[in-house]
């Protein structure tokens, strides 16, 4: 989650920073004043959703590892004791 929370952040400090330069080429172009620019609101939606897709994503296991990953459970065998066995 902390990780989430350090992409999120660096991601709006990232478009806060590209919004200078894209502002002052628009109005030197065309003369619109202002015109990108994001919200706190959408800001913190922004940060929350990273956050979240990142809390997600620890549940989802890789699956390459796990199919490499030799696993091994219990098999009863005829005799009446278990024995291991790879699958």
């Amino acid at each position: 989650m902390i990780e989430g929370l350090v992409a999120g952040v660096m991601g709006v400090a990232i478009t806060l920073l590209l919004t200078i330069p894209a502002n002052a080429i628009v109005e030197a172009r065309f003369g619109v004043h202002d015109l990108v620019r994001l919200p706190a609101q959408y800001a913190l939606m922004l940060i929350g959703i990273s956050v979240l897709l990142t809390f997600l994503a620890g549940f989802i296991p890789p699956r390459r590892p796990r199919a490499a990953i030799p696993w091994r459970r219990s098999v009863a065998s005829s005799r009446g004791f278990v024995r291991l066995a790879t699958v």
